[in-house]
């Protein structure tokens, strides 16, 4: 099936990179969003006012707390940051959140909106694009091989990020981007 490339241009995709897997303890400590036609990209640095990580986070993602404290934006700005990276690509317009795993980003995102004391902008509204999912399914189907996961998935079609650039927000949401593409040439 072919699909018309205009599908896209409602499309932002988002990755972060946490300090741990809790939304509701563990800080967001970097994210990336990327246009759907891959046209514009946001690489933002996040600096809590009390970062919270767990070693096993920081050796998935190679990040340093102290530095992260040093340079990254208050949620505040951060906020601001997205929202005009939005602006600037959708006057005005709705956006649909596509990820792998798209509801943990999600869940990363709103922290960052309650942090900044702000709510959550309604131009993202409730649906999603969760990739995970599409692979799932296509495999479910018969139309794609099991892919256990994203390394699998960026494997299968070839899709393989620079390692420097492998569990970074912005590396991924990129990856994360092209996948998305390959995954609706499967369809």
């Amino acid at each position: 099936m072919v699909y018309s490339a205009a599908v896209l241009d409602r499309v932002v995709i988002i990755d972060t990179e946490t300090g741990g897997l809790e939304p509701d303890e563990h800080s967001l400590l970097t994210l990336a969003l990327v246009t759907g036609r891959d046209t514009d990209r946001l690489d933002l640095t996040i600096a809590e006012p009390n970062i919270v990580v767990t070693p096993k986070s920081l050796e998935i993602n190679r990040l340093d707390p102290a530095q992260i404290a040093a340079t990254g934006l208050p949620p505040a700005a951060a906020c601001d940051a997205i929202e005009a990276f939005l602006e600037r690509n959708r006057p005005g317009q709705d956006w649909i959140l596509c990820g792998h795993n798209v509801t943990f980003d999600v869940n990363f995102l709103k922290r960052l909106y309650r942090l900044a004391a702000r709510p959550f902008p309604k131009r993202l509204g409730h649906r999603t694009i969760d990739t995970h999912t599409l692979l799932w399914a296509l495999g479910a189907t018969g139309r794609l091989p099991p892919l256990k996961g994203s390394d699998d998935a960026f494997r299968h079609f070839g899709l393989e990020p620079p390692t420097e650039l492998r569990h970074t927000a912005l590396g991924d949401a990129v990856a994360t981007q092209a996948l998305l593409l390959r995954l609706l040439e499967s369809m």
